[in-house]
């Protein structure tokens, strides 16, 4: 993985490190933009940390559940 710090350019990333939410906000957080990260057996994708931290992270808001109505049988 190689890292896009704005001036610096591309850097490469620590040995094994993986993109996941947690560390997309962190690298976000020391100012890193985007990503290169090796796609299926020969691609490599730039993504955008930001457009990846809106997808992936973002709280997903919970359904909700209203209880089941009894119905309610004639009495003839």
């Amino acid at each position: 993985m190689e890292l896009y710090e704005g001036p610096d350019g591309w850097v490469p990333a620590g040995s094994g490190l993986r993109l996941s939410p947690s560390t997309a906000g962190e690298l976000r957080g020391r100012g890193c933009t985007m990503v290169r990260v090796r796609w299926r057996w020969r691609e490599i994708k730039e993504i955008s940390l930001t457009q990846y931290l809106q997808r992936y992270a973002a709280p997903m808001a919970e359904p909700v559940v209203e209880p089941a109505r009894r119905s309610r049988r004639r009495q003839d």
